[in-house]
């Protein structure tokens, strides 16, 4: 009987010392004009950094190594901007292992190149380095 009074003496006790820690309200901020900030908005394109593998202008792509070895081809049109070299997809030709940020939209799930930054800028030793199928 002792153990068991002893036992129910030690739950009551925990069960007092629960609800005196209890609060009666959440934390608040203090500040009654608090508003939550909107979740951010994609108002800029995606951009994906890497090492430009392979382009090829009959198809229109360039392919991108990224840091954890993914590889990612781009289309890229008339309307794709090229930063630090000639302002034309062209210009990449030779330039394989430069360094890139390549800015991309998706569509119809193809990923289209806005823009294309070139940020080191390597000549590559190949003789013919844009692939060309025919």
């Amino acid at each position: 009987m002792k153990r068991f009074t002893g036992f129910s003496l030690i739950c009551i006790l925990a069960g007092l010392m629960l609800a005196a820690c209890q609060r009666d309200q959440g934390v608040q901020a203090g500040n009654d004009e608090y508003k939550p900030r909107r979740a951010p908005t994609r108002e800029t394109p995606p951009q994906i950094k890497g090492e430009l593998t392979e382009i090829n202008l009959d198809n229109q792509t360039i392919v991108v190594r990224v840091e954890n070895g993914m590889v990612q081809t781009f289309k890229f049109n008339d309307d794709t901007t090229v930063v630090g070299l000639l302002n034309q997809p062209g210009s990449l030709v030779g330039k394989e292992g430069s360094e890139l940020a390549v800015l991309w939209e998706e569509k119809n799930g193809t990923k289209i190149a806005t823009a294309i930054e070139v940020t080191q800028v390597i000549n590559s030793k190949k003789k013919h380095s844009a692939k060309r199928h025919h």
